[in-house]
């Protein structure tokens, strides 16, 4: 088993896979990604979202953790009133639809990772 975690940090009606991509290798579990996640959200209020995939040997990803942020600042949102508006409305549309997400598409070094270990097979 891999211990690769990649963390997608998303702002306010910004789909998962457009998130900003970072990488731990201490974050193993749910409990791990649930400290990480409220300290991320306690530190940047404009944190929407915190999205944890541990990065399995074979390429695939197992989602961890999906934590949305309660206190999310929405005054960090544009103040064009359409935008505002569009953005207010994709998030009413995520919270309606529940908390399935899908695995993200993968990432650089996960494509490194499966290239070099399909030529040593």
């Amino acid at each position: 088993m891999s211990s690769i975690t990649e963390i997608y940090v998303c702002k306010p009606g910004q789909p998962l896979k457009k998130g900003k991509l970072f990488t731990s290798n201490d974050i193993h579990g749910r409990q791990d990604a649930e400290l990480d996640a409220t300290e991320r959200c306690g530190s940047d209020g404009r944190i929407a979202k915190v999205a944890y995939y541990a990065l399995q040997d074979d390429g695939q990803f197992k989602s961890i953790l999906v934590y949305e942020n309660p206190n999310v600042d929405l005054g960090s949102l544009p103040s064009n009133g359409h935008e505002r508006e569009k953005l207010m409305s994709s998030a009413r549309n995520t919270h309606a639809l529940g908390r399935a997400v899908s695995n993200p598409s993968h990432s650089l070094f996960s494509k490194l990772m499966m290239f070099f270990t399909e030529e040593l097979r």
